[in-house]
C-alpha cells in the first residue's frame, strides 16, 4: 500500500485503486497526483481504478490530467476507471462530454469488475 499526502494506492485484484484525498483537484494538486499515478500504474499494467470519494471540486486542468491518465492507460493496453463521483461531479463530467470516454461506476467493486 502506498500513502502519500495526495493518494492512497492498494491492489486488489490485479488492479491498482488509489483513494483521491484531495478535496479538490486543482492546478497544484493535478500535477501532483498526475506524477505519483504515472509512477505506479506500469507495475499493475495500467489497470487503475480512481475513488473520488472525498473530491468535491474538479478544475479543467483536474479534467485534463483525468484525460491525459486515461490515454497513457489505454495507449498501454490497460483501462482507467472513476468511481464514487458526487452528483456534481457526475453533472461536469456529463456537460464536458467525458462520461462517455471514461468508464464511470459508482463504488470500488464495479471499478475493479469492470477493469479485469
Amino acid at each position: 500500500m502506498i500513502d502519500s499526502t495526495h493518494i492512497d494506492a492498494a491492489a486488489e485484484a490485479g488492479v491498482l485503486v488509489i483513494r483521491l484525498k484531495c478535496e479538490k483537484i486543482a492546478e497544484y494538486e493535478a500535477t501532483i497526483v498526475e506524477t505519483e499515478i504515472n509512477g505506479l500504474c506500469p507495475g499493475f499494467h495500467h489497470k487503475i481504478a480512481l475513488d473520488f470519494t472525498q473530491v468535491q471540486m474538479l478544475a479543467s486542468v483536474g479534467l485534463g490530467m483525468l484525460t491525459s491518465l486515461n490515454r497513457v492507460c489505454r495507449t498501454n493496453k490497460g483501462k482507467l476507471a472513476l468511481f464514487a463521483l458526487n452528483d456534481n461531479l457526475r453533472h461536469l463530467m456529463r456537460l464536458t462530454r467525458l462520461d462517455s470516454a471514461f468508464i464511470i461506476v459508482p463504488d470500488r467493486a464495479a471499478a475493479v469488475k469492470a477493469i479485469t
